[in-house]
């Protein structure tokens, strides 16, 4: 998947009119996109010319909700029970080797002063799913899918709340618009 999104990025910004790599990218990552954004910009450190050049472009990062260090999976591992897809939930679970790793060498490598990385954090419990009918519904237990301490992924010079910004939302509900916007 970070292969995916590197190469996507590679192919939108070589087929723009800033073939160069002169604007400057800000991503967006909500969940498991976060944890893709930050290996793809591990990988992209040590890649060709235009890795690398996308890697530099790199100007801000704003995640939502991202389990650096794990998240709450227990509800999800009946739901993909020995499917494919069970090791990817394992790996965003608490206590994930990949996880550790990949907390430790991402602000090594994305250091830059004049970058930013904005970490948005939920403050409400999420229902889980639960079979209804023969069906998986979002009606079970609420639980706070990805802790305070989970979400925030910031540099020493980001601990201030300009970068750790609260979300007074669920977990899936912290990305969307209300139905009501407030402007």
């Amino acid at each position: 998947m970070a292969n995916g999104f590197r190469n996507a990025i590679r192919v939108i910004r070589s087929e723009s009119s800033d073939a160069n790599h002169q604007n400057p990218l800000i991503i967006l990552g909500h969940s498991l996109g976060g944890i893709i954004t930050k290996e793809a910009l591990i990988k992209m450190k040590d890649g060709d010319n235009h890795d690398q050049a996308n890697f530099k472009a790199t100007y801000a990062l704003l995640f939502f909700g991202v389990p650096n260090r794990g998240m709450e999976i227990r509800h999800f591992t009946p739901i993909v029970h020995n499917a494919p897809n069970r090791y990817l939930v394992e790996v965003l679970g608490t206590g994930s080797d990949f996880l550790r790793e990949q907390s430790a060498k991402f602000p090594i490598i994305f250091h830059f002063k004049d970058s930013e990385i904005i970490s948005y954090y939920e403050t409400e419990e999420t229902p889980t799913a639960q079979m209804v009918d023969d069906k998986w519904e979002r009606t079970g237990k609420t639980v706070l899918l990805v802790p305070y301490d989970s979400a925030i992924h910031s540099r020493p010079w980001e601990l201030t709340d300009r970068y750790l910004v609260q979300v007074n939302r669920d977990h899936s509900e912290m990305v969307k618009f209300s139905e009501r916007p407030r402007w």
